[in-house]
């Protein structure tokens, strides 16, 4: 248990960094984000297929949503998503 959560630390550490160093430009980071909820997301969230809609996801942290993203309920959708389009996204 606490060895899966020091790599989790560790993973979570790794992405951020990686994350920030990739898109230093925060417009960079969110033109990405905003790509990948068009083409992965958009067409669930945004039509209140899915819940939490739109306005949920604007609720909850970015951290939670990348979580989902890898281990959570979302993590069938985001196959094929590199860590900085998962964290891009979650933002």
């Amino acid at each position: 248990m606490v060895i899966s959560m020091m790599v989790q630390a560790g993973r979570w550490l790794l992405i951020s960094g990686l994350a920030a160093s990739a898109f230093a430009d925060p417009k960079s980071l969110a033109t990405l984000g905003e790509r990948v909820f068009a083409d992965r997301c958009a067409a669930c969230h945004s039509t209140n297929v899915i819940e939490p809609t739109v306005a949920g996801l604007a609720k909850l942290e970015a951290a939670a949503i990348y979580r989902s993203l890898w281990s959570g309920i979302m993590r069938e959708a985001a196959v094929g998503l590199d860590d900085a389009e998962r964290w891009a996204v979650a933002q």
